[in-house]
């Protein structure tokens, strides 16, 4: 596969095309068919490697990972086999992640997409934990909205 690549901090003219290894695929982890990338104030950042109080975590003299774009529009190559994405975001679904696969699907691959995340309310204040309990967003539930999803049931989740 073909990526945008970077070997060491600076400007753009770094940047160069070429062949890479297609990623690995952990058990939690989907695979992105990247059909756009754009380069936003993160990726500049870490581009330039700035601050140097990030480069321990992005790399101390080089990037450790030297493919940039962290947005994507882009097809998950599951779709093609399942039929069905889900999205999960600890905000608001509207205007987030999901509408933005569900645009770029409706285009390229129309799927079933499925927006789990936060409906258009304001939340009570809570620890992190209690937050994600209330608006159905904790690991149990979104298992479970998942698995209802696979066996066909569709049901909208408001606030409990």
């Amino acid at each position: 596969m073909q990526a945008i690549v970077q070997d060491n901090y600076g400007p753009g003219k770094g940047l160069e095309l070429r062949e890479i290894e297609r990623p690995s695929i952990g058990e939690h982890e989907v695979l992105v068919r990247v059909r756009a990338a754009g380069v936003n104030p993160a990726d500049w950042a870490v581009m330039s490697g700035l601050p140097y109080i990030a480069r321990p975590v992005y790399g101390l003299r080089r990037p450790k990972i030297g493919v940039r774009g962290t947005d994507v529009a882009g097809l998950v190559a599951a779709a093609e086999r399942t039929g069905l994405v889900v999205t999960v975001e600890e905000h608001s679904v509207i205007g987030g992640l999901g509408g933005a696969v569900a645009e770029c699907l409706s285009e390229h691959r129309p799927t079933r997409v499925h927006r789990i995340g936060i409906a258009d309310h304001y939340t009570e204040s809570a620890s992190d934990q209690e937050l994600l309990e209330m608006v159905g967003l904790s690991a149990e539930r979104v298992a479970d909205r998942v698995r209802d999803l696979l066996a066909g049931e569709t049901r909208v989740t408001r606030r409990q």
